[in-house]
């Protein structure tokens, strides 16, 4: 069984909490790691968070001279999808 989201319109933002490791990629920043409280506006510092930018192969910067593509590539959300195998859902048989 797979349950997925519906994928609509792009959505933008950051992730509400902080991950538990250190920040790796631009899909794991969260508002802590702009320093802007949750649902503020953002602003942009000199340089970029805390993220491992080699990693990323588009060269995208969440700086003061990032494009808007820039800012909307590194702010997009990706839709969930989670596979589980029918047998987690059905009871355990009785011996």
């Amino acid at each position: 069984m797979v349950l997925a989201e519906q994928p609509t319109e792009t959505r933008l933002g950051l992730d509400a909490d902080a991950p538990s490791v250190p920040t790796r990629t631009w899909g794991d920043l969260s508002w802590e790691a702009v320093g802007t409280p949750v649902g503020g506006h953002l602003a942009l510092g000199a340089t970029d968070p805390a993220v491992d930018v080699s990693a990323d192969t588009r060269g995208l910067h969440f700086t003061t001279g990032a494009t808007s593509a820039q800012l909307a590539a590194v702010l997009e959300q990706r839709p969930y999808r989670v596979a589980l195998h029918a047998r987690r859902l059905l009871p355990e048989p009785t011996p």
